[in-house]
């Protein structure tokens, strides 16, 4: 019985670590940042304007429209990604968890395939730290390339903290 239990409770917590980066080949965005060997980066959200304390979704899209397979490492978006805010100083406060320190439970390798986009759902908190202004938010993604990483920028949203 309790072997069940356990068994069930670690489907359920896969299931919802793999919702939380599943990627989807849904939007066609159009504002992508800067081409790193044919693959770029592109964010949205919903809208433009966040209170500090709220919670948001940035949609992250990586497209490869290189004539070779890229590959990129799955743990969780939050980590993945590296997302943060940059005041008009170039002040940035980071939103995403870079760290090492966590377990991770999800460790693999995505390969994106030549004329593929995929895409991820980034849930973010405006923390205590981020003051009331204008600011820039931005997003990097590591990937691989015949063995070698490369780093790939978002385009800029420019979005308002109240």
């Amino acid at each position: 019985m309790k072997k069940d239990i356990l068994v069930a409770v670690l489907v359920s917590l896969a299931c919802v670590i793999a919702c939380d980066a599943q990627s989807v080949l849904t939007r066609t965005n159009t504002n992508w940042g800067e081409p790193v060997h044919g693959v770029q980066i592109s964010i949205e959200t919903t809208t433009n304007t966040f209170a500090v304390g709220s919670v948001f979704t940035v949609i992250a899209q990586i497209k490869n429209v290189s004539t070779n397979a890229v590959f990129v490492k799955e743990t969780s978006s939050r980590k993945d990604f590296t997302i943060w805010l940059e005041n008009g100083s170039g002040t940035k406060i980071l939103l995403t968890d870079n760290s090492k320190s966590v377990i991770e439970f999800r460790n693999f390798t995505k390969e994106i395939r030549p004329g593929d986009i995929n895409e991820w759902a980034i849930r973010l908190t405006v923390n205590g730290e981020v003051k009331p202004s204008n600011y820039s938010l931005k997003a990097t993604r590591k990937i691989w390339l015949s063995g070698q990483a490369f780093i790939v920028k978002s385009n800029p949203l420019e979005v308002q903290i109240e």
